[in-house]
């Protein structure tokens, strides 16, 4: 088997202050995996409030701290059905900014894995220059494409160009986007491939 691959991404980002309704990537096709990849603030949860003909559902979630400020982000899934158009999202209440990647070659017989989480506080200070993404994942399987989401917020550092991690190969940045609405929110997604099944390690990045 070999290990997915992105096909693309949305062509721009879209952002809001109460939804965001990023577009399918172009080529994108009948029974691939898509991720829509959020970050926004403030507590609370996202939603779908319009699924445009597709089934989205939630992966994962994540946030940091439990003030207006939070950094908030889920991603949702869906696999194309060949029809289904743009989905809207609502926001936690403050603003949102996101993108919707294509993975192709992934297998979609028992769904995606989805699990482990890691979190770098940064509480507005400069003096903070890096964060680590432990994810705790030991994988199963052979030939995994891994993709880390990470999100930042309320004039807090945004991510650097470059992200470590020993246990795996091919590090690229597929999505990097800040929204300068409400308490702005930043957001990285980075995939990595994984041939051998193992731990996935930590990912470790450089603020700005």
């Amino acid at each position: 088997m070999a290990i997915p691959t992105v096909r693309g991404v949305s062509a721009a980002k879209e952002e809001g202050t109460t939804t965001v309704a990023p577009t399918i990537p172009s080529g994108t096709a009948t029974g691939e995996l898509m991720l829509a990849c959020m970050a926004g603030s403030n507590v609370g949860a996202w939603s779908v409030s319009n699924q445009n003909g597709g089934a989205w559902a939630v992966a994962a979630t994540g946030d940091v701290g439990a003030t207006t400020t939070t950094a908030n982000s889920t991603i949702w899934y869906d696999y194309y059905n060949g029809t289904q158009g743009t989905p809207t999202f609502n926001t936690p209440g403050n603003n949102g900014v996101g993108r919707i990647m294509t993975i192709t070659g992934a297998r979609s017989s028992d769904g995606p894995t989805f699990g482990g989480r890691g979190q770098d506080i940064d509480g507005g200070s400069s003096a903070d220059t890096s964060c680590d993404f432990v994810s705790g994942i030991t994988t199963t399987d052979n030939d995994c494409l891994i993709v880390v989401v990470g999100a930042s917020v309320d004039d807090s550092p945004t991510f650097g160009a470059t992200w470590t991690n020993g246990n795996v190969a091919s590090i690229v940045i597929q999505v990097s986007e800040t929204t300068a609405n409400g308490n702005d929110s930043s957001i990285e997604v980075v995939t990595a491939s994984l041939a051998t099944a193992g731990a996935v390690g930590t990912f470790s990045n450089t603020l700005t």
